[in-house]
Parts: structure tokens; C-alpha cells; sequence
């Protein structure tokens, strides 16, 4: 897991148990009509290859077969980075950085995202329904048999460790794309294969530098 994609994926809440079909394009219709989406609030915990570890906060939302909308909050609630994806597509926000990245949802522009190698399907099914992740990732989940937004989610791969923990539900009428993978309007958008893939140090810097870990 790369830091940079954790914290991303640190960002978000998830939920949303819609079935089958394109839940990118059913998250843009709810969000066209003002119908409220479920995102959860997760307290997050990265623990890097060097023994570093990070705290913050997480709004984070999800959908089968592939739709993803997490951010990762700053102390006022405001997003650091923005990660959508949904239909095939992924997009990255770097907020202050005022860049978007976009393009497929491959295995590896999934895991310069969020840090876990796998493809949205598996990533999203994991979350909502503990479906294992494949190899060498490890998880846990709770609760373990029960669909919908876990309480605790949890990936390693060797020191890496990714740890979130459910504080709240919130319903909520986004105010932007959700789960369809485009980036925002009126930012230069580069290629995903050029988002830089940070590691732990670099990721813990970024945060600490807007203040993401302080206590809610």
C-alpha cells in the first residue's frame, strides 16, 4: 500500500447496497434529483513501512460494483484529496494542489489511489461485503457476515497498515460527482499514471502540513 493512496482512501465514507447494474450512474441520478447518499465518518490510523504513524479523518462512500467516493478530511472538514470512481473510471483530487488525475480503474491506478492493489470490483466488495482481498493483502472486517458500511476495516501487507474505525453515519446531498469517476470542472486534469505514488514519510508531511490528524 502506497501512503498516499491510503490516505485517499482515508478520506471517505462507504456505503450503499444497490445490486447490480452501473452505481456510477445511479449515484449521479440520486445526486441530479437532491436525493440524500449515506457516506460514512471513520477515524483512520496508516501505519508506514518505517514505523510512522498517522491519524485522521475520513468521509467515505461506496457502491457495487465499483463505485467509490472517499475524502480525506482536513481539521474544518474540508477535503485534502478526492478520490471518485465508478463505470471503469478513477479520478484523484489534489485539492490544494488545485490538479486532478483521471483515467481507467486498473489494478495499478487503483493502488496509486488508495494504496491497495486491486481492482475497484474486489476493493468495493471487500468493503461492503468482506470479500477477501487477493493476496499479499490481509484484511478484517467487522462485522464479518454483514453487508453495508463496516465498523472496522483493516488491510496489511508486511509493516504497512491501514485501520478504520466507523464514528458515525451521515446523510447527506453531495455537492459533487459521486461514484461516477470524472474529475471535477475548471482543474487541469493529468493522466492517473502520473499521480505521484508517495510513500508513508511523504504522505504523513502532506497531512501534518493541513493539520488532517487533529482530533474530532
Amino acid at each position: 500500500m502506497s501512503r498516499s493512496g491510503l490516505s485517499r482512501l482515508a478520506a471517505c465514507a462507504l456505503l450503499g447496497v444497490w445490486g447490480s447494474g452501473c452505481a456510477g450512474h445511479r449515484a449521479a441520478e440520486l445526486r441530479d434529483r437532491g436525493e440524500r447518499l449515506a457516506f460514512g465518518i471513520y477515524r483512520g490510523v496508516l501505519e508506514t513501512d518505517g514505523g510512522t504513524e498517522v491519524r485522521f479523518r475520513l468521509l467515505l462512500y461506496a457502491a457495487p460494483p465499483d463505485a467509490l467516493h472517499a475524502e480525506v478530511l482536513g481539521p474544518v472538514g474540508g477535503a485534502l484529496w478526492i478520490v471518485d470512481a465508478g463505470g471503469g473510471r478513477l479520478a484523484v483530487t489534489d485539492v490544494a494542489g488545485k490538479v486532478a488525475y483521471a483515467g481507467p480503474a486498473d489494478s495499478g491506478a487503483v493502488e496509486r489511489a488508495i494504496g491497495v492493489r486491486a481492482t475497484l470490483p474486489d476493493l468495493v466488495a471487500a468493503l461492503l461485503g468482506g470479500r477477501a482481498l487477493p493476496g499479499p493483502l490481509e484484511m478484517d472486517r467487522a462485522p464479518p457476515g454483514a453487508s453495508g458500511l463496516p465498523l472496522i476495516f483493516e488491510v496489511r501487507e508486511g509493516r504497512r497498515v491501514l485501520r478504520l474505525e466507523r464514528r458515525r453515519l451521515r446523510w447527506t446531498r453531495p455537492s459533487g460527482q459521486v461514484g461516477t469517476g470524472a474529475p471535477p470542472d475548471g482543474l487541469p486534469v493529468e493522466p492517473v499514471s502520473n499521480l505521484p505514488a508517495l510513500e508513508g514519510p511523504a504522505f504523513v508531511r502532506s497531512l501534518e502540513s493541513e493539520g488532517a490528524q487533529a482530533p474530532f
